[in-house]
């Protein structure tokens, strides 16, 4: 491998994590909810929300619940993720992953690029 490839495939993970986290990215959260978890101020498709800014200790720690990410688990353990996939692959330790408490799969999503940049497609992600 040259150092191209492995500088392509770490901006590639890099920014795929920054994705699924939407990382930097400030929210739109409704503003007033009812009983029934549904916003009172909607009218059709209209709906009164606040920009909620984005906090990078929290979402690096997985302590915020982003409304439109793929994954809550945060950059740091997407992080720690990540590094145990390329162990895997780097120690070749047989066997396919898994991911038990899917919410969006965005822990899922990251594993299986993590095996598609490094060119394994002997293993699958199980859900």
């Amino acid at each position: 491998m040259t150092v191209t490839d492995r500088g392509t495939r770490s901006a590639y993970l890099d920014l795929l994590r920054q994705d699924l986290t939407r990382y930097g990215v400030d929210e739109l959260v409704p503003v007033g909810w009812g009983l029934l978890h549904r916003p009172i101020l909607k009218i059709g498709n209209l709906m009164l929300v606040r920009k909620r800014p984005f906090d990078r200790r929290k979402r690096d720690l997985g302590l915020d619940w982003p409304a439109d990410a793929l994954t809550m688990i945060g950059m740091k353990r997407l992080t720690s993720l990540q590094e145990c996939v390329e162990t895997v692959l780097t120690d070749d330790v047989p066997g396919d992953l898994v991911e038990c408490g899917v919410w969006r799969g965005g822990a899922s999503i990251l594993m299986r690029a993590v095996l598609g940049a490094y060119g394994d497609e002997t293993r699958q992600v199980w859900l």
